[in-house]
């Protein structure tokens, strides 16, 4: 495991390598920011409710299946 910058107000958790991807993904409202950390880096906006419910749910999944 990495070092990671802990603080009172974040929560960490750890799933298996082979979920690791180079991307980030930010869900916030109705939105959804997929950034692409690769040359060129470069990000994706996607604006529908349903899109991002559907992405929230993937994180509620694999938080819940994810290790303290």
């Amino acid at each position: 495991r990495g070092k990671i910058w802990k603080s009172k107000n974040s929560e960490f958790r750890y799933i298996s390598k082979d979920l690791i991807s180079p991307t980030t993904t930010l869900i916030y409202a109705d939105k959804v920011l997929i950034t692409i950390w690769e040359k060129p880096m470069f990000n994706i906006l996607i604006t529908s409710k349903k899109v991002a419910d559907s992405f929230r749910s993937y994180f509620n999944h694999f938080w819940k299946i994810a290790k303290k």
